[in-house]
């Protein structure tokens, strides 16, 4: 009965926009979007919120590209809430001030004997290798994007398991960094925030500075979402073949890397990352996919 309620209220609002007949899955976005607009009105951030606004109002237009269809209606889900949490992630900053802020260098100097990220810092810091990091480490969003298009061609199973896993993953560590908000190393003092573009700084500037707009949190270094992002990258990634794993695993050793060098995160942050990426990568892979497969 409470399914048959549900149709209803669906095909009502089907009624009054008969574009949507057929196409339900652009009906997606609109609880995260309320939720994220709420948010952001609570708490004065709805300039972040244009980013979210922007990419998600492309999806209905490029919907009409035909072939671009099946796609986008398999992705929107997945990229909605993937947006939403983008932006939602903000909220950390501005009800976090830098007094409740937990330190997590005291666990990295109990395990290795020392600041590991201020002597990798030490030993290896380049011109060079901080531009080629800060490139491996701006591959944020396009590493998921290259794995969602190439895992819906090439494999639909596995490209649902990946988006679903990512969503997973990405509401665990928002959840940590609320509750539990960490401080990076740069910020902590334990190594310099290396992140910049070298030569390319006076070209990239604009964009850098845009983007610094939508920037999320600067309190949010346990775990480290980039090497969750990029492990469960090489996990699925591989999965399609040997040759995949020519790209996946040289651009994880990287990212890995680069967060590291960069004074982005502790190597607790990058133990967490992976811990929460297998968990995410288990619940997915060993209870909702196998229960989807059941009914």
């Amino acid at each position: 009965m409470r399914e048959e309620s549900k149709n209803r209220k669906i095909n009502a609002i089907l009624h009054y926009f008969p574009y949507l007949s057929g196409h339900r899955w652009l009906l997606y976005p609109i609880p995260y979007m309320t939720l994220a607009l709420f948010a952001y009105l609570r708490y004065g951030m709805v300039s972040q919120f244009s980013l979210a606004i922007a990419v998600l109002g492309l999806l209905p237009a490029l919907a009409w590209l035909g072939k671009s269809k099946e796609f986008l209606r398999d992705v929107t889900p997945f990229l909605t809430a993937l947006l939403c949490y983008e932006s939602l992630q903000g909220i950390t900053g501005v009800i976090t001030s830098s007094k409740s802020v937990t330190y997590l260098s005291a666990i990295d100097q109990a395990i290795f004997g020392g600041n590991v990220v201020g002597t990798v810092q030490k030993l290896f810091m380049s011109e060079s290798l901080t531009l080629a990091s800060s490139v491996l480490y701006g591959l944020h969003f396009v590493i998921i994007a290259i794995a969602s298009v190439s895992l819906w061609f090439l494999n639909r199973r596995l490209f649902r398991g990946y988006t679903l896993s990512l969503g997973i993953v990405s509401y665990m560590a928002l959840f940590t960094f609320i509750v539990i908000p960490t401080a990076p190393p740069w910020f902590a003092g334990d190594g310099i925030n290396l992140v910049s573009w070298g030569t390319l700084h006076s070209v990239l500037s604009p964009i850098e500075n845009f983007f610094m707009l939508f920037e999320s949190d600067k309190f949010a270094a346990f775990p480290s979402l980039h090497v969750a992002y990029v492990i469960l990258f090489m996990l699925y990634f591989v999965r399609l073949g040997k040759y995949f794993s020519y790209v996946a695993y040289p651009v994880t050793a990287g990212v890995i890397f680069s967060v590291i060098y960069l004074g982005q995160h502790y190597v607790t942050d990058v133990l967490g990352g992976v811990a929460y990426c297998v968990a995410a990568y288990l619940i997915t892979e060993k209870i909702v996919l196998k229960k989807i497969g059941k009914t």
